[in-house]
Formats: structure tokens, C-alpha cells, sequence
């Protein structure tokens, strides 16, 4: 029997009963849906930072009984309070990046941790991006490389696919400059750099000029240099 995963069953166990029984609690949150959740200070303390040093700031929330939390969505609050008190969160597709926003708000590591390694393995063409946009901006790192590998490893793929048009000219740029870029030939980067200016050539077209420089034209087929003596885009003034 392993004596310290049963131990630490039932020192979650305990907890978990003592707050739904308001045991010893000694702080509301009060949820931005109005709905409150009685919880123990010290155990918010040593679960998150952000509560240690709320309630070790001097400011009113440190001594109020009562405190209003600013975090928007209330149902992953409640998540979030009871993975402090059971050790267990469900996540899944829908929630993750909820999950994540709060888990950064309240600065918990760990968490992340966790829902890093869940999204790492749910790279697909379809969300690539996205979730190297979110590993950016939450910065997980081994997310945002894996994310980046994807993309290069599956590049034919994601130059077929809507999502192209959506990236920026820096992400864009990364990609098509990446020396671990597979591609069965280069025909496959130019037309991905036109397709991408042209879906909004308006505010695009000044960065075709940047972008061109990073086509290995000698490693194009005849039949894309012919392509791209006859395309309008390559024959205007600033390209």
C-alpha cells in the first residue's frame, strides 16, 4: 500500500468535508455571478500566491470576512477553489484555456504545468496557432516550441488549410525562414507567401517586399517561376 498517496487521499478528504461544512472557514469569496464559497485563509495562502499576498498585503481584503473576487468567469473560480481542496481538476477541450487564464490570474505554476503538458497533445492543424498564440502569451514554453515544431513538421499541411491567412507577417516570417521547414520544395513557401498577401493585400502588400528574400527561388519548379513572372503581385513598383 502506498502509505503517502493514502495519506494525502485523506488529508484532501478532510479538508474537502470541512469547508462544504463551513468548519473553521474563515473568508467568503463572493464570485462575479454573486455566488459566494466559504474557504480557510491559510489554505488559499499556501495554494496560490495570489491569495498569500492578498491577504498579507494590509490592504481591507486582508482582514475582510468577505471578498470580491474580479475574475470573470465564476464557474472555473469554483474549479480552481475546489483543486485546492481535492487535489483534482477536470480538464478537458472546452475548459483548458479557461482553466489556464485563471490559473496564470492566480499564479499557480503548477497548474499550468499540467494544462501545458494537456494541450500539448492536442496539436492539430486546426488549433496550432492558436495555441502558439496562448503558449506565447502565457508563457509556456515547452507548448510554444512543440506548437512551433508542429507547424514546420506539418507546413504543407497548414499552408492548405484557412489558418494560413491568419497568421501575422512575424509568425508568418518565422516559419518560411526556419531551416528545419519541411516542404517537398520551395514552390510550396512562394505560394504561401502570395496566398497570404493576397488575403489582405491592402495591409499586406508592403511586406512582400520583406518576405521575398526568404523564397529559395533557385529551388522553385519551372513551372512556379513561370507562375511568378506572370503574377500581378511581382510585378508592382515595390517588389
Amino acid at each position: 500500500m502506498d502509505i503517502n498517496r493514502g495519506y494525502k487521499d485523506a488529508f484532501f478528504s478532510t479538508l474537502h468535508e470541512m469547508r462544504d461544512n463551513n468548519d473553521m472557514t474563515d473568508v467568503v469569496l463572493r464570485l462575479h455571478d454573486q455566488s459566494t464559497i466559504h474557504c480557510h485563509r491559510f489554505l488559499l495562502s499556501v495554494a496560490s500566491p495570489f491569495f498569500k499576498n492578498m491577504f498579507r498585503s494590509g490592504l481591507k481584503e486582508s482582514t475582510q470576512k468577505e471578498v470580491e473576487m474580479e475574475f470573470e468567469n465564476s464557474d472555473v473560480m469554483k474549479m480552481v477553489i475546489d483543486y485546492f481542496y481535492t487535489g483534482k481538476i477536470d480538464i478537458n477541450d472546452e475548459n483548458a484555456s479557461d482553466i489556464l487564464f485563471a490559473a496564470d490570474y492566480l499564479c499557480l505554476d503548477e497548474l499550468k504545468s499540467q494544462l501545458e503538458t494537456f494541450m500539448a497533445k492536442q496539436v492539430d492543424v486546426s488549433n496550432c496557432i492558436e495555441l502558439y498564440r496562448m503558449a506565447e502569451n502565457y508563457r509556456l514554453k515547452r507548448l510554444k516550441q512543440d506548437c512551433f515544431d508542429f507547424i514546420l513538421s506539418q507546413f504543407e499541411e497548414v499552408s492548405e488549410s484557412d489558418i494560413l491567412e491568419k497568421l501575422t507577417e512575424g509568425e508568418i516570417v518565422k516559419v518560411v525562414s526556419d531551416d528545419h521547414l519541411q516542404i517537398q520544395n520551395e514552390d510550396i513557401v512562394y505560394n504561401s507567401v502570395i496566398r497570404w498577401v493576397k488575403a489582405d493585400q491592402k495591409q499586406r502588400g508592403k511586406a512582400l517586399k520583406r518576405m521575398l528574400p526568404l523564397i529559395r527561388f533557385p529551388l522553385c519548379s519551372q513551372e512556379c517561376l513561370a507562375n511568378a513572372t506572370c503574377e500581378p503581385l511581382m510585378m508592382e513598383p515595390k517588389c
